[in-house]
Formats: C-alpha cells, sequence, structure tokens
C-alpha cells in the first residue's frame, strides 16, 4: 500500500516536471495493463527527455519539495554532531530498508577505503576512531574504514524497466547525490552498471564532476524505451551538450547550493 502510494506520488510529481519544463506529453495515468510503477516509470521517461542540467534540476527540486528547507538544514545539522563514517553506516542501512519499492534488493557491503573523501578532522571523517556506545543499526561495530559505508543495489527496478541511461544518471543518480552532498551534508557517489542494472552507493565519498563521470558519458541503451520510440532518442547528456541553457541551469544550481549551505531557505530556483 505504501509503496503503491509513493510510486503513484512520484508519477504525478515527474509527469507535472516534465510538462512545467517544456514537455506537454505527460504520461498516461491508469492506462491498462500499467501499474503505479510503470507509470512511476513513464513518468521518468518523460523528464528524461528534457535537456540532461533541466532533468536533473526538475528531479532535484522534486526532492526538496518532499522536504521542507527547515527539515534539510535540521537534518544536516544532526549529521553535523556525528563523524562521517557514523552517519555513513547508518545511512547504508535505512537506504536497504526504505529504498525496496523503488529499486528492489539491496544489501549493505564494505567499500574501498580509497574512494572515500580524505579526512579533514581528525576522528571527524571517514575514519573510525575512538570508542562509540554500539552501533545503533546494521550489526556490530567494526573499526575497518569504509566498513557498511556501501550499498548494492543488485538490479535497479527503475533501470531495468526503463531501459535508459538518462533516466539512470539525470532522473535519479545526479539529484540523489546532489540532495545528499549538498543537501543534508552526507556526501554520496553512486556507481550505476549499465550491464547488469546493478548501482553501487557509496556514502562518504564525494561524487565527480559530472564532466568527469563516466556514468554520464553512457549513449543509448539497447534496451532503451525512448531509442525504441516511446520518445525522442538521443537524449543523453552527450548529445545534449548543444542546449545553450545547461550552463545558465547550472550556474543557477550552484548559487542555490551555496544559499543552501548558508542556511538560506529560499526555494530552489528552477
Amino acid at each position: 500500500m505504501l509503496a503503491r502510494f509513493l510510486q503513484g506520488f512520484f508519477e504525478e510529481k515527474l509527469s507535472r516536471a516534465a510538462a512545467a519544463r517544456g514537455n506537454p506529453e505527460k504520461a498516461e495515468a491508469g492506462r491498462a495493463g500499467e501499474d503505479s510503477f510503470e507509470r512511476m516509470t513513464a513518468s521518468a521517461l518523460k523528464v528524461a527527455q528534457l535537456p540532461g542540467a533541466e532533468a536533473r534540476a526538475a528531479t532535484l527540486q522534486l526532492l526538496h519539495a518532499l522536504f521542507p528547507a527547515w527539515l534539510v538544514q535540521s537534518i544536516r545539522g544532526i549529521f553535523g554532531l556525528f563523524p562521517i563514517w557514523f552517519v555513513a553506516r547508518h545511512a547504508s542501512v535505512l537506504s536497504v530498508l526504505i529504498t525496496y519499492w523503488l529499486v528492489g534488493k539491496s544489501e549493505i557491503q564494505d567499500v574501498d577505503p580509497a574512494l572515500l573523501d580524505a579526512d579533514t578532522r581528525a576522528g571527524w571523517g571517514n575514519t573510525p576512531t575512538g570508542w562509540v556506545p554500539g552501533f545503533a543499526l546494521g550489526g556490530k561495530w567494526r573499526p575497518e574504514v569504509g566498513a557498511s559505508q556501501g550499498v548494492l543495489v543488485e538490479r535497479c527496478r527503475v533501470l531495468e524497466a526503463s531501459g535508459c541511461a538518462s533516466v539512470c544518471a539525470n532522473v535519479c543518480k545526479a539529484p540523489t547525490q546532489d540532495f545528499f552532498t549538498n543537501g543534508v551534508g552526507l556526501p554520496l557517489t553512486m556507481i550505476p552498471d549499465y550491464e547488469t542494472q546493478s548501482c553501487t552507493l557509496i556514502f562518504g565519498a564525494s561524487p565527480p564532476p559530472i564532466a568527469d563521470d563516466e556514468a554520464f558519458k553512457q549513449g543509448c541503451l539497447a534496451t532503451c524505451a525512448l531509442a525504441q520510440g516511446v520518445g525522442r532518442g538521443g537524449h543523453t547528456d552527450e548529445l545534449h551538450a548543444g542546449a545553450l541553457h545547461e550552463a545558465e541551469v547550472e550556474r543557477r544550481l550552484a548559487a542555490w547550493r551555496q544559499g543552501m549551505k548558508n542556511n538560506s531557505s529560499s526555494p530552489c530556483p528552477l
């Protein structure tokens, strides 16, 4: 019941976001044979047809619309009371527990310490130090760097259903990374595997710039619903590079993120 509600909610919001940004062809709600997850995926495909920066901004705005600015700042403040490794391990457990309705089965895993952000403050980064009174979620506390800071989504339901690299990179990966890293203050990098349709989440690792991220260099997948005629093809970032307004969208987002770090409660400008 809750899964259907969440899927229906995201379906409606994504569909409205696509229509508001120049893609008036909204996903048809209630089509015969389609459940709430299929309709949500169809709406995500509509957003994926937007230029890359607009698709990312649309979903990021949706995520911030779910949580009031004061709540995001409060979560950021609470996270700041604990070392990154401690928050990251709890985030991994919560991700497994609350995202099944969206991505399917996942499991906690250790990550390569070399992938994590370097410590800038002794005892406050990704290197566990000292003693903590147990581990609230996910089992016994372990001293190894990177222990339990990752989540492996075995086969992402959204990527499998859409077959679309742009849905993965622009509608899911980038906005989610931005929300965690720049919103609530917990660095997050997501690494999709387009062949296996799995995805690895690494908490405590800042994402690379989009221009350097291999996930955004992927062309249309053979399984892509858009390439097969649901919408226009050639929709990945690489093919959208000529869109004149992309740089402006990114500039406005950067200014807004800086305002968030300065405790501004201004809404997303997009």
